[in-house]
């Protein structure tokens, strides 16, 4: 009975496995994999290069002169003659990485990357084709958890039309959630009524989307808190905490009173 059990079970195993589906979930698994570990090695080697090639710059007498001097252009010019070779070389590193899995996926691993260490030579164009061809992937979270910063690669209606396509296409809250955020924080001051409207609008769904206690949720609540409690001529939220000396203190304890607040960290 036992050998029998075992058998049943490699030959429905077996079967499974030749299951068109079920075959690339296993490759696309293992292959997603790879190239995350591949990405890993790449960011490693990276960030230990570029340690060294600022450890040469830094240690360069003319380059230390041209800093005491504050001559900005010079300085420029140094940095420049060592820094640009060494990122058009990673950057070529990475992109003959990326291209053994060209339209696939695992292709935005290594763009999240070079975006994230500023090796694209064009980043707008490698952003906006990456995400037109997998908007729909699960794996462009990796892109979209930067979305805020990356807003700024592209013209505004080109970087409007991609976010519209990835609330459209990609079933992840989260990645649709970075995409409202995005879209909501690209509007001004100076924006229209209209405008302004829509970037609240944008704003309640990330909240609708995300956890409450998570960052992105606590950060599109912001504007809003902003907007109802910290105007000029309202009543300051109160503080609580200890002060220099480790005693509590309340911000209502000096109603009346000029108060300077300073919000500091060390991270």
């Amino acid at each position: 009975m036992g050998k029998s059990y075992r058998l049943l079970t490699l030959c429905v195993f077996a079967a499974l496995i030749a299951l068109p589906g079920v075959q690339a979930a296993t490759t696309g698994g293992s292959e997603d994999q790879k190239a995350r570990d591949t990405v890993a090695a790449l960011d490693k080697e990276f960030t230990e290069d570029r340690a060294a090639a600022r450890e040469k710059l830094n240690s360069n007498e003319e380059y230390q002169q041209a800093r005491k001097d504050r001559d900005r252009k010079k300085t420029r010019e140094l940095s420049d003659a060592v820094m640009k070779p060494f990122n058009a070389a990673w950057s070529a590193r990475y992109m003959n990485s990326a291209n053994a899995y060209k339209g696939k996926p695992a292709e935005i691993l290594f763009v999240a990357s070079m975006l994230g260490n500023r090796l694209a030579d064009e980043p707008g164009d490698l952003l906006k084709s990456t995400i037109e061809t997998h908007a729909a992937s699960p794996m462009v979270l990796e892109l979209a958890k930067n979305l805020r910063r990356y807003t700024r690669l592209l013209p505004k209606d080109e970087t409007q039309a991609l976010l519209a396509l990835l609330i459209e296409k990609n079933s992840s809250k989260e990645v649709q959630a970075h995409a409202y955020f995005a879209r909501a924080a690209m509007v001004g001051r100076d924006a229209s009524e209209e405008d302004k409207t829509a970037s609240e609008s944008d704003y309640k769904k990330v909240i609708a989307l995300m956890p409450e206690t998570s960052l992105l949720s606590m950060k599109a609540r912001g504007p809003e808190y902003q907007k109802t409690r910290l105007q000029i001529g309202m009543e300051v939220p109160d503080v609580q905490g200890p002060d220099i000396d480790g005693v509590e203190f309340k911000l209502s304890d000096y109603r009346g009173k000029v108060v300077m607040i300073d919000f500091w960290g060390d991270w």
